[in-house]
């Protein structure tokens, strides 16, 4: 299974994630996870919520959508 296709699954079995908790099971840096994500937000695969889990700057989680 590629990279992309990996995070899919991970989305679907796990549910909703950060891409910095994806890159630790994937060994990646959280931007090349971010490429991805925002790849599979172009063909409308994923969805993005922000939410805000602590104090600062709120945390953006990626889940699959509907498609």
């Amino acid at each position: 299974m590629n990279t992309a296709d990996h995070i899919l699954f991970l989305l679907k079995t796990r549910g909703p994630q950060t891409a910095q908790a994806l890159a630790h099971h994937l060994g990646l840096t959280s931007m090349a996870t971010r490429k991805h994500l925002e790849a599979w937000g172009d063909k409308a695969l994923v969805l993005t919520e922000d939410r805000a889990d602590k104090v600062g700057r709120p945390a953006r989680y990626w889940s699959l959508s509907d498609k």
